[in-house]
């Protein structure tokens, strides 16, 4: 099977099949979610990129801004950690789905607003209905959070990238969101770079892991070759100051 997206600007190739989870860890700063926005040409202007990127056959590097256009939010999904930055107060749910919708498959009117309905069902939100009409303050983080998700695979994108999509929600939720992003995975095909700090997360729900210090790629491997057997010297300071074990329980008050 041909990689879905090969960037090639680390010491190391990235390389993402379709139907896969990679995950890149590492701790804050060390360019994991600049490196995902560079591979989709999401960088400020100050920042460019140098290397190869493909997304299947075509060749990322030579793309213009137009053509961009039509990749990101079509080709490419995004699901970032804070949806309530992510989505606009000032507009409705529904509009937010269905502006995606017009602007690449030029779905309008009924025919958006029964796409977005669908889109919700997907994402196991209930009653769509209403909550086309909600506003994002409206709904609870975790509800915020799968209408993100339900924008992300509005066009049928090959490739999601989801950056720290957990991190504001509390540790139930956390579980419910990877777990349907792993279902919408799997239904559509779709390969999924994960980025997040947590290693528990990552080993429970990736295939292969990228450690990343520095903004250089110091081991990538499946997930349990790395956790088990790590090679660099910074993967096994990282795994080492990962909490283990449970907490004790906590004693009953003494009564005086």
């Amino acid at each position: 099977m041909s990689p879905l997206i090969t960037p090639r600007w680390f010491t190391h190739s990235l390389t993402l099949q379709a139907g896969e989870t990679l995950a890149i860890v590492g701790e804050s700063g060390s360019g994991k979610s600049v490196s995902a926005l560079g591979m989709v040409n999401l960088l400020p202007s100050n920042a460019s990129v140098k290397g190869e990127r493909w997304l299947g056959d075509t060749n990322l590097a030579t793309l213009t801004e137009t053509e961009w256009n039509t990749v990101r939010g079509n080709r490419v999904g995004f699901i970032f950690q804070e949806p309530m930055t992510s989505l606009n107060p000032l507009h409705r749910v529904g509009k937010q789905i269905g502006e995606a919708l017009r602007l690449h498959q030029g779905l309008r009117g009924q025919a958006a607003r029964k796409r977005s309905k669908d889109l919700l069902e997907q994402v196991k939100l209930p009653r769509p209905d209403e909550l086309l009409d909600a506003w994002p303050h409206q709904l609870s983080g975790g509800q915020r959070q799968r209408v993100m998700i339900a924008m992300a695979i509005a066009n049928n994108p090959s490739l999601l990238i989801a950056d720290e999509p957990t991190t504001a929600l509390d540790v139930t939720v956390q579980q419910e969101i990877l777990a349907l992003l792993r279902e919408l995975r799997d239904h559509h095909g779709m390969g999924m770079l994960f980025i997040s700090h947590d290693l528990n997360l990552v080993r429970r729900y990736a295939d292969r892991i990228c450690v990343m210090y520095q903004g250089r790629i110091q081991e990538i491997g499946p997930v349990e070759q790395v956790f088990q057997h790590p090679q660099s010297d910074y993967t096994k300071a990282l795994l080492a100051a990962e909490p283990e074990g449970r907490p004790q329980d906590i004693e009953q008050k003494r009564r005086y």
